[in-house]
């Protein structure tokens, strides 16, 4: 029997080791009982200045961890001669941490932190394979380095057929010494290395990869070496080239299609050439249409332009002035440049669109707010419309619909091209037709009538020209309730280039 340091109580028996234990008030094998070891026989039991236990049997001196349950056994080949006396032989331990165990012979003496063994072999790389032969150091080798002394590799796509040779350095039994190896991310199972204490490899895709080698001696010994190895993916297969194709054939694409459309409306406008020669006195008409047009709406919108600059700077809101006063006089150049022309780009359209429905945000102190939403991919530089097409349906949309409701106010102006037609959305959550029919908006109503008559009249003046059809189509928008929810105005005109 022998109590350690830590109160524990260990008894040597015929089958080994066993500890008492407390909540069972009883002794277990420390060990499986199945366990060879169990087999021998403890005759004595002492503790290190570690906390190690070293146990005494017939033939050999055993050292413990009983934390780990790790054992060393020192036999014959350490000296250790079979006691012939059998249990003759006590063990005792001096202040210096030295131990001492009794043989029929005499006793052994030694210092346990001086007989500790080994924890590790080494493991070296012998040869290097790849794709079948053999690396040697040099400029343009993967290493620069002996073979053994590599810890790294970095090699091409083609460099990817990878065998090792090795060996742990261990003369005791070297027979008796057993090899692991692993490639991870290639093949995470451990396998032994039989005869041959080799390792192949065959065409390892690019990547990342972790090759170790475990080694286990007859004592117990191990010891472990690990290589990383990266393979470079061939240029042609890397991200960078990925995008940069993907560019590329992406600028292709877009320069095909632009050039089809190019040659698509020549072709067109090349067929209806005559048709336009004989059109022309016609629109010739429909310019003087504009022109009237635009003589009864600007001064009606001039007016209360100035208006409202002058009551800005009434209420001393110079920020509010010269802001709203910037906005009108681009706007009024906008007007004065698009006049000259009885087709403009749609982006001319869509900016004095904008500029007209920022001033009326303020005018009315932004009872209302609006959206202008056009595809990414449409071309609004060449795309020509008439210019002042939508601004009526607008006014009237802000006018009749949206002033007149305590809620704020949502206008939205869609722009869609299809099957050559240029579509026009304006919707609007105002209070519907019906209602403001009821309510009869007094407010600049022969005007706006006026300027949407015209609108509509050139059109249909575009549809006569056209080879497709052009309308204006109004419907009335209803909530879950039924109730009145606004108003869509739908305006499609044909596709026009220069």
């Amino acid at each position: 029997l022998y109590e350690d340091s830590g109160g524990s109580l260990w008894a040597g028996t015929d089958n080994f080791l066993y500890r008492y234990n407390q909540n069972e008030d009883r002794f277990t094998s420390f060990f499986d009982p199945l366990e060879e070891i169990n087999s021998v026989s403890i005759i004595g039991i002492i503790e290190d200045n570690s906390k190690d236990l070293w146990l005494k049997s017939g033939s050999a001196i055993i050292k413990l961890n009983p934390v780990t349950k790790e054992t060393f056994i020192y036999g014959d080949r350490f000296g250790i001669r079979p006691n012939s006396m059998g249990f003759f032989g006590g063990m005792y331990k001096n202040k210096q941490g030295q131990l001492y165990i009794g043989h029929d012979h005499g006793f052994y003496t030694f210092s346990p932190e001086e007989l500790a063994v080994k924890t590790n072999l080494k493991i070296v790389i012998t040869d290097l394979f790849i794709n079948t032969l053999p690396v040697l150091p040099g400029i343009s080798s993967p290493i620069q380095r002996p073979v053994e002394e590599i810890s790294n590799l970095e090699l091409r796509y083609n460099q990817n057929s990878i065998a090792f040779n090795f060996a742990a350095i261990d003369y005791r039994k070297p027979d008796a010494t057993k090899y692991f190896t692993m490639l991870e991310n290639y093949d995470n199972t451990w396998r032994e290395a039989k005869a041959e204490k080799s390792s192949y490899y065959l065409n390892v895709t690019p990547g990342n990869y972790v090759y170790r080698i475990k080694v286990f001696n007859s004592d117990g010994t191990k010891g472990e070496k690990v290589i990383t190895i990266r393979i470079y993916p061939p240029w042609w297969n890397t991200w960078l080239f990925r995008i940069s194709a993907i560019i590329f054939i992406g600028v292709i694409f877009y320069r095909l299609i632009r050039w089809r459309l190019k040659q698509k409306f020549r072709l067109q406008l090349e067929r209806s050439e005559k048709e336009r020669q004989m059109a022309e006195l016609k629109q010739k008409g429909t310019e003087l249409e504009m022109q009237a047009l635009r003589a009864q709406m600007n001064p009606h919108f001039i007016f209360n332009s100035l208006n409202s600059i002058n009551w800005f700077i009434q209420q001393n809101n110079q920020a509010k002035a010269s802001e709203y006063l910037t906005k009108f006089s681009k706007l009024v150049r906008l007007i004065l440049q698009n006049s000259k022309a009885s087709l403009i780009p749609l982006e001319c359209e869509l900016e004095s669109l904008a500029l007209y429905l920022d001033l009326e945000e303020m005018r009315f102190d932004y009872h209302f707010s609006y959206k202008i939403s056009v595809p990414s991919d449409m071309d609004k530089s060449l795309l020509k419309v008439p210019p002042l097409i939508i601004q009526p349906y607008v006014e009237n949309a802000i006018w009749h619909g949206l002033l007149h409701q305590d809620k704020k106010g949502q206008l939205e102006i869609v722009v869609i091209e299809e099957d050559d037609q240029l579509f026009f959305k304006i919707t609007d959550n105002g209070i519907g037709r019906n209602q403001a029919a009821v309510l009869g908006s007094k407010s600049a109503t022969k005007h706006k009538s006026m300027g949407m008559q015209i609108t509509g009249e050139r059109i249909a003046q575009l549809q006569r020209l056209g080879a497709k059809e052009s309308s204006v189509k109004i419907y009335d928008l209803l909530l879950m309730d039924g109730s009145a929810g606004g108003t869509e105005v739908v305006i499609k005109i044909p596709v026009m280039y220069d």
